[in-house]
């Protein structure tokens, strides 16, 4: 598995204007982003390419690009401080996979099924979900 990390733009600018450089309206500040625990692919550039593909954004006012790739035992072990802190990013990060297209899954759902030997079925998976969701 490779994580994925992602970074969001947003566009103040086209909040109450174009937002577009030509107009001089554009104001890109840092936001956010999530992690992704990419399943069923081998290579990083793969697993951003589909990672772009099914979640990125590129608008006048906001955008998501990948930003870092690790393998899961990277990501584990970095954050690994304490058990707490460990679970709180198992949540926040996000299984997803080819093979079920842009659904999603919260990482700590999906490894709790595999231990308890499951297997996913579509009915599992929630649709894409997007920062202002993470906010709510």
């Amino acid at each position: 598995m490779i994580v994925v990390h992602t970074q969001y733009l947003e566009n103040y600018g086209a909040h109450a204007k174009s937002g577009k450089f030509a107009d001089d309206n554009h104001y890109w500040k840092m936001k956010g982003g999530r992690t992704f625990v990419v399943d069923d692919l081998d290579r990083p550039e793969d697993a951003i390419a589909f990672i772009m593909a099914g979640f990125g954004d590129n608008t006048i006012s906001w955008k998501e690009y990948p930003i870092k790739t690790q393998t899961l035992t990277e990501w584990l072990d970095s954050v690994e401080v304490d058990a707490y802190t460990k679970d709180f990013y198992k949540d926040y990060a996000l299984y997803v996979s080819p093979k079920t297209g842009t659904k999603i899954i919260k990482y700590s759902e999906w490894e709790d099924m595999m231990n308890a030997g499951n297997e996913m079925n579509n009915n599992q998976y929630e649709e894409p979900i997007s920062y202002y969701d993470l906010m709510e």
